[in-house]
């Protein structure tokens, strides 16, 4: 700083009444005016250029100075903003306690109340993430739309979410010319517009709450750069490749001219080493890169900025990561979480975290490291998955190479899984029970939400009770966000095509609509005129009076002449929280229909991640690949035998009866398990087994799933077709990828070695075959399974160990009594199955 500036900061400074200000103080003053200046001359270069270097300084001074009082005024409010929230939560935490004193099942901790205040936590974010992802319906249909796709594209649309082309080119040169329309394209523009829209939507609420996002000169896009690929290019050559597609009006020095490609060279070669440290992978452009308050995040600045759409599409063709929509809805969950942790606990929201541990840890009589509550999950490890720690890979290389290998597992090992699926419909039943909905409006929504184009799913979709699968996630089986890459795409494509999403999303939403309405039918009742057990049910949910007071006001949105309830009709209301209330009521119907249909929550998450291992670490990959496909097993604890175990109230359903509520889930979940078991056996060609066998229904019992991890961890069946019981059980307990190693590495070596030693017959090149079957993506899909079998695989195994089929006929007999009615070495069945042998016939 040139030394008459010097002297009249610091004259300023003593003349406000401050200290001297320091060198540090003084060299990050004049870095901060520096950014002044060079701001003014990207928003009116000719002005900037046409002043004298004292008037630049003045002005960008001023500038700071009005930043410096407005940043002030912000750090008032959001301290006024903590302790307030801060009071709320204490409230919040203290009423949950209260509600779960007469719980059985519960010990009534603080603790406990915390980890439920947590779950709301996580209910909310994800209701904020819905809410956006429904008001981005044009923008998702237009990248899914097929316009100008040959055949080929559009199957590899459907099937693998590939892109269109021509219509991501027209997306994104419409949002970097602020949807202007100037591509022709109006699916395009239409979707642009509506991205923008929700973004801006969404910046201004964290905003409010007590963020400092800025806003883009032009229409914001993310950056997802494959950290790998940049630093495989090298600096020079990344910078040499990256130059030319920049907008070099960004560019500018403090005098407003332009700054020269050396000087862009050089601010690149320091960007290339964020990007390959993965510092860029970890937060996107633009955030705040350090720990403190979550409000704080946005408001460094871009560095990045790309001439046009061209420029961006031609980077992220050499040095991007993922689609277009993947990189899209990562920005919009990441604005989801910042949004609802500085709504629930404030603008510092891990400060907030501690403070809650230690009063906790203080009521409860104990260390915050020992809080645990009845179900022995420590509140930190909840707090690390609500915020994203856990999430967030410390290394983007061992999360993708782990999660690579579970994304196939998904692909080779869950083509069947519609059929373990027809447990959702036990879940579906105790749960519309429960609540007391009707059964046949429950069925009647379900067919109304058939296909995503119906008008149900459209009407529900648009109002931010949106499918799963647009979140493009397989998380209710492995608990993880699945990345984009082709093993990602694989599971997802094995998913569809098993029919799972289509089946999952229709009963889910169907619910969804069900428990809308019937939420809205209560929101016409006072508070005091509902049941006791519906007054506990929703104080648990976290709703208090106050919120059902708001709840009394909303005017129903019809829905072909069907009163429900929307998120735009409570704020409506115009109450001061209405919209937190809608987002927290969205939440709620959310988290029941993951009753409904079981989905992982919070708990879950902690229990397969082992503590809350962090992702991209050797033990976080290591618990996630272990823990794969126990989520579901361990969803059915946590959430529906926890519920169970609470007992019920006055004015409650017969399933609020814990012996009943148990009773229900085991038996229709056994009986579903049993239509699972048969279903699977006549699609493996064989009769159906006699279900006077008791080891039948200790199957159907592990097989419906009643008795959660507990099922598939002990009720192993000695008989099991396909391998061995010593490699079923390391599949059980170490997961299907290392199931698979000790399978190859134990059966088919060792075993085959000792065999071949003592001149014994190894079949070793059938095993082999059917080790790769087992292990192929897609060659599990249940309708796709046979056709492979009869159609060569069954001829191979004969071809290879002669006898192979007749040991197969065998072991059915022997192990179930069974026949085949359609013979293994016949591409066509012999006869239809014989069902009467289901009972003994």
């Amino acid at each position: 700083m040139l030394k008459q500036c010097e002297e009249a900061v610091q004259a300023a400074a003593q003349a406000a009444g401050r200290a001297k200000l320091t060198s540090n103080q003084l060299a990050d003053l004049e870095s901060r005016i520096a950014a002044a200046q060079r701001r003014m001359a990207r928003q009116d270069p000719q002005a900037v250029s046409s002043m004298t270097a004292q008037d630049r300084f003045r002005s960008a001074a001023d500038l700071v100075m009005a930043d410096i009082r407005a940043k002030a005024a912000k750090d008032r409010e959001n301290a006024q903003r903590q302790i307030i929230l801060t009071a709320e939560t204490g409230q919040r935490i203290d009423r949950l306690q209260g509600s779960f004193t007469d719980a059985k099942g519960h010990d009534g901790t603080r603790a406990e109340a915390l980890k439920a205040d947590l779950t709301h936590t996580g209910h909310y974010i994800k209701a904020i993430a819905h809410e956006a992802l429904g008001r981005m319906m044009a923008t998702i249909e237009a990248l899914g739309n097929t316009k100008g796709a040959g055949v080929g594209r559009q199957i590899l649309m459907k099937v693998f979410d590939a892109e269109n082309p021509m219509m991501t080119r027209d997306f994104v040169r419409e949002l970097f010319a602020s949807a202007d329309g100037s591509t022709g394209n109006k699916e395009a523009q239409l979707g642009a517009q509506t991205w923008l829209d929700t973004i801006e939507g969404m910046r201004q609420r964290f905003n409010a709450a007590g963020g400092d996002v800025r806003k883009l000169a032009y229409g914001y896009v993310p950056q997802p750069h494959d950290a790998a690929a940049v630093r495989k290019a090298g600096p020079e050559a990344w910078a040499d490749r990256t130059l030319p597609l920049l907008d070099r009006r960004q560019y500018v020095n403090d005098d407003g001219s332009r700054m020269s490609d050396d000087q862009v060279r050089d601010m690149l070669r320091k960007a290339w080493e964020t990007i390959t440290t993965e510092g860029q992978n970890k937060t996107e452009p633009g955030q705040f890169k350090g720990t403190g308050k979550r409000a704080n995040r946005g408001q460094d600045e871009r560095q990045i900025h790309f001439k046009d759409g061209d420029a961006y599409l031609a980077y992220m063709k050499d040095f991007g990561r993922g689609p277009m929509f993947d990189a899209m809805a990562r920005h919009v969950h990441g604005m989801a979480r910042d949004i609802g942790l500085v709504e629930r606990y404030g603008p510092d929201p891990a400060a907030q975290a501690r403070l809650q541990f230690d009063l906790t840890a203080l009521a409860d009589k104990t260390q915050p490291g020992k809080l645990v509550g009845w179900n022995k999950v420590n509140p930190e490890t909840m707090w690390n998955i609500v915020s994203g720690r856990v999430g967030m890979p410390e290394s983007d290389g061992i999360a993708a190479t782990f999660g690579g290998v579970r994304n196939l597992m998904s692909a080779s090992k869950l083509g069947a899984a519609v059929l373990t699926s027809f447990a959702d419909l036990g879940t579906l039943v105790v749960t519309t029970g429960y609540n007391r909905l009707g059964y046949w409006k429950l069925l009647k929504d379900i067919a109304l939400n058939a296909g995503k184009h119906s008008d149900a799913s459209e009407f529900m979709s648009s109002h931010g009770m949106i499918a799963e699968a647009l979140t493009n996630g397989l998380n209710r089986w492995s608990g993880d966000f699945i990345g984009s890459g082709w093993t990602g795409k694989l599971s997802n494509a094995t998913m569809k095509l098993s029919l799972l999403n289509a089946w999952t999303d229709g009963l889910r939403q169907g619910f969804k609509m069900t428990f809308n309405a019937k939420l809205m039918e209560m929101a016409g009742k006072d508070w005091n005129a509902l049941s006791e057990f519906d007054q506990r049910h929703l104080t648990r949910a976290g709703f208090t009076p106050e919120d059902w007071a708001t709840m009394n006001k909303v005017q129903p949105t019809d829905f072909k002449g069907r009163q429900m309830l929307t998120p735009d009709a409570i704020v409506a209301t115009g109450d001061p929280g209405a919209p937190n209330l809608a987002t927290r009521m969205l939440g709620f119907v959310q988290d029941e229909s993951e009753y409904a249909v079981v989905n992982p929550d919070i708990r879950t998450r902690a229990i397969t991640t082992l503590g809350g291992k962090e992702a991209g670490t050797m033990a976080g990959e290591l618990a996630r690949t272990v823990m794969q496909f126990k989520a579901f097993p361990i969803s059915m604890l946590t959430r529906h035998w926890s519920r169970a175990m609470e007992g019920g109230a006055d004015g409650g359903p017969a399933l609020a009866n814990r012996y009943a509520y148990g009773m229900a889930l085991t038996a229709s979940l056994m009986a579903l398990g049993a239509i699972t078991v048969q279903s699977k056996q006549i699609l493996s060609g064989q009769d159906p087994i006699d279900m006077k066998k008791p080891r039948f229904w200790a199957k159907a019992l592990a097989t419906g799933g009643a008795l959660g991890v507990a099922g598939d961890l002990f009720l192993i069946d000695p008989q099991n077709n396909g391998t061995d019981t010593a490699t079923t059980m390391v599949k059980n307990y170490a997961g299907p990828a290392a199931g698979a190693v000790a399978e190859l590495v134990g059966k088919l070596g060792i075993e085959n070695a000792w065999q071949y030693a003592e001149g014994k017959d190894t079949h070793a090149a059938a095993e082999a075959m059917n080790w790769i079957k087992s292990n192929t993506p897609g060659a599990s899909l249940w309708w796709l399974r046979p056709l492979i079998d009869h159609g060569f695989m069954n001829q191979l195994n004969e071809a290879a160990s002669p006898g192979f089929l007749g040991r197969m006929k065998q072991r059915a007999m022997q192990n179930w009594g069974t026949r085949y009615w359609w013979n293994p070495n016949s591409m066509q069945p012999d006869r239809a199955p014989d069902m009467a042998h289901s009972v003994g016939g």
